[in-house]
């Protein structure tokens, strides 16, 4: 009978087992038993590595032999899903020794990219056949246009205003934004000493002053009627909406320009 003093009472780690598992774990208190996994670790598999090429070769045939979009859709999943056979195989990249790595892996990914690119050229051809299929779409038809903006509301307001005295006979004038001191001013009998003469209310421009004075940025759309009488004779029945530009403090109510829609009617 062997000499059971010479092994230690609780190591199960002891090289001294002659098998493992040994044969009666129950001989030895809860506390004392040996694990059933191997304190070695697992065993590594020496089987060589996948037949990538193997691999390439069934999923190109399958691919080529697939008889509907269904099909084709279910090769997708089979090879390049979540849980396909391109993705299995990246998950077994861990357990491959480190020296074969860098090949495993350059393997596996010329064989995604392979297939990747067959699909992507299957691909349109798999969804034109399902949408043929279904009969509710029809691909030869123009798409629908969508709207690439609207008209801001402004200008909304402004096109309404015209449109109503366009009807009731005034025409439409219009007149330049950058205007001369006399169509602004001087025409309308603005006296010189006038506050909104002042720079503090007016935009003038960096300009040599022209034969009507100095150049500035209109303050109302009064020149617009000077320009129409300057060039019409009676009768006249003109609207002029435009932008004005004054010197006023921001807020909300207040900027640096405003809309001016204003009316001529001389018999």
């Amino acid at each position: 009978m062997p000499d059971r003093s010479a092994r230690p009472a609780c190591s199960w780690t002891a090289r001294s087992w002659p098998t493992w598992p040994p044969t009666n774990p129950r001989r030895f208190p809860p506390w004392c038993r040996p694990s059933a996994v191997d304190p070695r670790g697992p065993a590594v598999s020496q089987s060589a590595s996948p037949d990538f090429a193997g691999i390439r070769d069934r999923a190109l045939a399958e691919l080529s032999s697939a008889a509907d979009a269904a099909a084709k859709q279910g090769w997708r999943n089979r090879y390049l899903g979540r849980q396909g056979e391109v993705q299995k195989l990246l998950d077994g990249l861990k357990t491959v020794p480190a020296a074969e790595k860098p090949a495993y892996g350059k393997s596996v990914n010329e064989l995604r990219q392979t297939l990747e690119q067959v699909w992507s050229d299957k691909g349109g051809e798999a969804a034109s056949e399902s949408a043929g299929a279904s009969g509710d779409l029809d691909l030869t038809l123009p798409g629908k246009p969508y709207p690439s903006g609207a008209v801001h509301v402004l200008t909304q307001t402004l096109d309404r205003i015209v449109d109503i005295f366009h009807r009731l006979g005034f025409s439409l004038a219009d007149g330049p934004e950058i205007e001369t001191e006399h169509h602004n001013f001087d025409a309308l009998n603005t006296p010189p000493d006038h506050p909104a003469r002042d720079e503090a209310d007016t935009f003038y421009l960096d300009l040599p002053p022209g034969p009507h004075g100095r150049w500035l940025l209109r303050t109302q759309t009064s020149p617009v009627q000077i320009r129409v009488l300057e060039k019409r004779k009676p009768p006249v029945k003109v609207i002029a909406p435009g932008r004005c530009y004054r010197r006023d403090e921001v807020d909300a109510t207040h900027g640096l320009f405003f809309h001016q829609v204003e009316g001529l009617c001389v018999g």
